[in-house]
């Protein structure tokens, strides 16, 4: 009864809010008729099929990696993907080695079973924290091979609460759980978990593959003109506020803002906001400004390349963006002191490639090296290669 109610109540504050809010009203779109649609769009099962569920573009990032080898090695499987959200869904909805790309279906009952005979999966991969009760317990009554990818556990995670004794239960009845790092391990090792492995995050193996595609952009590089470059990714208000302090302090600098939030509204208030100094567009860009504001999506993990350190942003509240993109390509990286639920975050620190921000932007003395930064990288990296050897024992024997 709990699990429905909070499908059924997700599903009604989207409802409510999508007048208002172009998100829940993509949410509620992608919903609609879902059976009839999907049943339309879906090809005919061609060789063998594996689910792939994430929340968001970043869990697509993140399971990425092991989707690409596996599919690689495995020509007659097929690739059926689903978000949660339309901000993983709409970027991704073109994906070209998916069979079919769509949302999930909301998470019932009847829902759950209706999907499986549908899409009729050999393998089901769920990504770092998407546990839907009645789609998992589906999979799991038929004995589908299943498997959660780059997952992380806190003390406070409802699975250890009376609320959550039935997910629980669910997921120890997965194939396998891969975790990002020990403390998780050790959280459900305590709670009597047996099917789990430290594997590390697969978003080091992406981010990885991506620097070295070593994708160059000339207009960036004239604009660069060979001087020290901060780039501001993913920001939002409280890093481009800190960010105008301290270029006020700090002229030898150039900057790359890529906000967040690209609407027209936002990209004037940043123009505003540098009004003290040279700026522009990419769009329009001038190659003889300070700071260039990136008016468009999709070219920001090919940005760090002209960085010579990086602001994320998110870390003051809202979420914290990727930090590993730009150390990829040799950044040192800073980012808001709230991170707690980021263990790459904490890791960064803690091994003095990332830094935190609070009241302003301050550049510490010694600032470790671009090689220092990717060699730290290249150290976590291998998460893929370990998951997939075990899905491999497992699925094919």
């Amino acid at each position: 009864m709990w699990y429905s109610l909070v499908s059924y109540g997700m599903y009604l504050i989207f409802l409510l809010a999508s007048p208002f809010h172009k998100k829940a009203k993509k949410w509620i779109a992608g919903r609609k008729n879902y059976f009839q649609e999907l049943e339309k769009a879906i090809p005919p099962k061609d060789g063998k099929r594996v689910w792939v569920h994430c929340a968001s573009l970043g869990e697509f990032e993140q399971v990425k990696p092991i989707m690409e080898k596996w599919l690689e090695a495995n020509k007659d499987w097929n690739l059926i993907l689903t978000f949660f959200s339309p901000s993983g869904y709409e970027i991704r909805k073109k994906y070209e080695l998916a069979a079919w790309v769509g949302y999930m279906a909301l998470d019932t009952r009847s829902n759950a079973s209706k999907y499986l005979d549908l899409i009729e999966p050999d393998m089901v991969l769920f990504v770092k924290y998407e546990f839907w009760y009645f789609h998992l317990t589906e999979v799991i009554k038929r004995k589908i091979p299943i498997y959660l990818i780059s997952a992380t556990f806190r003390k406070e995670h409802y699975i250890f609460k009376k609320i959550g004794r039935k997910t629980k239960r669910v997921l120890m009845q997965f194939s396998q759980i891969f975790l990002q790092n020990q403390a998780s391990y050790d959280l459900l090792k305590v709670a009597g978990f047996n099917n789990i492995t430290v594997s590390g995050d697969t978003r080091y193996d992406r981010v990885l593959a991506q620097a070295n595609m070593d994708v160059e952009i000339p207009k960036i590089e004239e604009w660069k003109d060979q001087q020290r470059t901060i780039v501001l990714g993913s920001s939002w208000s409280e890093e481009e506020n800190r960010m105008v302090a301290f270029l006020k302090q700090n002229k030898k600098f150039k900057v790359i803002v890529a906000p967040h939030d690209i609407g027209l509204a936002h990209i004037k208030k940043i123009e505003s906001l540098f009004s003290f100094t040279t700026c522009c567009k990419y769009s329009d860009i001038d190659l003889s400004t300070q700071v260039l504001i990136i008016d468009s999506i999709g070219i920001l993990s090919k940005l760090y390349k002209y960085g010579d350190i990086a602001v994320i942003g998110g870390g003051f509240g809202r979420g914290l963006h990727n930090i590993l993109e730009p150390m990829a390509f040799g950044l040192p990286t800073f980012f808001g002191n709230i991170h707690s639920k980021y263990p790459e975050a904490k890791k960064a620190v803690e091994e003095g490639v990332g830094f935190e921000l609070k009241d302003s932007i301050d550049l510490p003395e010694g600032l470790p090296s671009k090689d220092e930064v990717k060699n730290y990288i290249k150290k976590h990296s291998g998460a893929t290669v370990k998951v997939l050897e075990h899905i491999n024992l497992g699925v094919t024997g």
